[in-house]
């Protein structure tokens, strides 16, 4: 069968847990990077930021052609997408990382419930955060008020995950023949590229923060 693995914030292949949790599977993998208008046009998302996270995603295409695989790109909304995916590769598994602002949260509630209700198993993981809301409790099962005590009780607790890069992905038979929109670039959501040095690509990708 087939594991779809749903990029977002987390564009990056190593340590992270839902690319790894679908790799357990020894299922096929696409991988798949949708781009909302929500956050590309937003006047609230500067030039700059939405330069960056773009280059992020090309510098992933990239790398997972490196590991044998292909980024999907497409543009939309989510579960429209999701869907229209999963019944062009038959895929049966959605992973993805949590995120945990108000609006990713009823988003993905709302592709949980949908994907479900077809019989597509869904996992969200535990990738962006150390330790999710609601984790660290005080004795009386409330999130603490004070600063001090929270932090005593999360310094305790373990903090070793890592997850390996895989140096080989399981590539659906068919992704090379899936349609998958070109790296996407500022211009094309009428925004200015940044000019300097300091704004290419290259800066944004993966290997640019190692080490």
């Amino acid at each position: 069968m087939t594991a779809i693995v749903w990029f977002r914030r987390d564009l990056r292949l190593h340590d992270h847990a839902a690319l790894h949790k679908a790799v357990q599977t020894g299922e096929d993998i696409v991988p798949v990077c949708i781009l909302e208008d929500r956050f590309c046009r937003s006047e609230t998302v500067g030039d700059r930021r939405l330069h960056a996270f773009l280059s992020a995603v090309s510098a992933l295409g990239k790398n997972l052609e490196h590991v044998g695989s292909r980024l999907i790109i497409r543009h939309g909304e989510p579960l429209q997408v999701l869907e229209q995916l999963i019944q062009e590769t038959g895929a049966d598994k959605l992973f993805y990382n949590r995120d945990y602002s108000p609006f990713a949260r009823s988003r993905d509630e709302q592709v949980e419930m949908a994907l479900r209700s077809k019989g597509v198993f869904v996992q969200a993981c535990k990738d962006l955060v150390l330790h999710e809301p609601g984790e660290i409790m005080n004795k009386q099962g409330k999130a603490y008020a004070v600063f001090t005590p929270f932090r005593r009780v999360w310094q305790t607790l373990p903090k070793d995950r890592l997850y390996p890069m895989a140096e080989k992905l399981p590539a659906w038979d068919g992704i090379t023949e899936l349609f998958s929109e070109k790296a996407p670039v500022v211009e094309q959501f009428g925004r200015k590229k940044p000019l300097g040095e300091q704004w290419k690509p290259s800066h944004f990708g993966e290997e640019a923060f190692a080490g």
